[in-house]
C-alpha cells in the first residue's frame, strides 16, 4: 500500500496539478480506493464475484475505464458498468458520479444511504449532499488529493486503509 500511495502522489507532484483532476488522475485514484477499501463480509456472493466500478451519469475516465477490466483486486476482476439513473444500481461496490449528475444527487444519496457502495463523485454539492469521497486536484504545497465525508464514512461498514485516509481533507460542513 505504501509504495502504491508513494507513487501515486508522486504522479501528482511531478505533474503539478492543478484544481481540474485529469482523466487519468481521475482514474488513478479510483484504482486506489479499489486496492485500499475492505467491505464488509457478506458484500461479495463468493471469492470470484468481481469488483464492480459503477460509472452513474457521463464517463469521466474516457479510454482509461476500459484498463481498469485488465486489473484485479485481491483476485476479483473488475468489472466497469455504466448507469443512467441511479435505479439502475444494483451490485456496485464503487460508484463514481458524474458532474452531469449534480441535479440528481439529492435522491442518489437517498437511494444509497444505507448500502456499502462507496461513492465518489467531483463536485463541491456531491460532498455537500452525502457523497463520501470528492476528488480534487494536488496543488504545490497541499497533501490533500481527495475530500473526505467522515460522517458518512463513519455510518458505513467500509474500511480504507487509514494510510490513504490521512490525504483526505475531513469536509468543513457537510
Amino acid at each position: 500500500m505504501g509504495l502504491v500511495l508513494g507513487l501515486f502522489l508522486m504522479l501528482f507532484s511531478i505533474q503539478g496539478l492543478a484544481q481540474n483532476v485529469s482523466t487519468k488522475d481521475k482514474a488513478s485514484l479510483v484504482a486506489l480506493f479499489l486496492k485500499s477499501t475492505d467491505w464488509p463480509a457478506g458484500t461479495f456472493s463468493g471469492p470470484q464475484t468481481p469488483l464492480i466500478l459503477g460509472i452513474l451519469g457521463q464517463n469521466p475516465f474516457g479510454a482509461y475505464a476500459q484498463a481498469f477490466t485488465t486489473n484485479t483486486v485481491r483476485g476479483r476482476r473488475i468489472e466497469v458498468k455504466t448507469f443512467n439513473t441511479v435505479e439502475e444500481v444494483n451490485e456496485c461496490h464503487l460508484l463514481f458520479v458524474s458532474s452531469s449528475e449534480d441535479n440528481n444527487l439529492a435522491r442518489i444519496q437517498s437511494a444509497l444511504q444505507n448500502s456499502n457502495v462507496l461513492t465518489m463523485g467531483e463536485t463541491d454539492e456531491f460532498i455537500r449532499q452525502g457523497g463520501l469521497i470528492r476528488v480534487m486536484g494536488l496543488t504545490p504545497g497541499e497533501k490533500y488529493f481527495f475530500e473526505l465525508n467522515k460522517k458518512v464514512y463513519q455510518r458505513s461498514r467500509l474500511k480504507i486503509d487509514i494510510g490513504l485516509l490521512e490525504f483526505g481533507k475531513p469536509v468543513a460542513k457537510p
